[in-house]
């Protein structure tokens, strides 16, 4: 991801993201940007992603107007983040907030790491798989339950 200016004027990001350096004013470029994984990309990244959980707060509240739960989660680790929903059309919703959110950044979505999915389809993310399963003995504990 590269940012344009970070909202609130940490600097140009996406200077340093391009590996240009500016000493005493005068800006120069690099030969090589900054590295996928390097040490600066989840500084970076941060940075542009401050305020994504806000704008997220605000369009699903916890409780709606009709006391029902959006549940609509967003969990960020350094440049990773996952958003989490009770249905497919709330993250579509989200997901266009989200793109929003990015553009006005300069940043997109990656579309070969962005999906909806059921969680018993399970996804990927920071190296875990996690997907809703249901264990054999399960169904037989509450059939002999009732």
């Amino acid at each position: 991801m590269v940012a344009r200016q970070h909202p609130y004027g940490y600097g140009d990001t996406q200077e340093m993201a391009e590996g240009r350096v500016r000493v005493e004013g005068v800006r120069s470029d690099t030969e090589a940007g900054t590295p996928q994984g390097g040490i600066i990309s989840p500084v970076l990244a941060n940075m542009a992603l401050d305020g994504l959980a806000g704008k997220l707060a605000k369009a699903f509240p916890k409780i709606t107007g009709r006391g029902r739960a959006t549940k609509v989660n967003y969990i960020r680790y350094a440049d990773d983040f996952i958003i989490t929903g009770t249905s497919p059309e709330v993250l579509e919703e989200a997901k266009t907030i989200t793109e929003r959110f990015l553009e006005a950044r300069g940043l997109i979505l990656s579309p070969e790491k962005t999906k909806v999915v059921n969680i018993s389809e399970g996804f990927d993310f920071l190296g875990w798989n996690f997907r809703q399963v249901q264990r054999e003995d399960d169904d037989q504990t509450c059939q002999e339950e009732r």
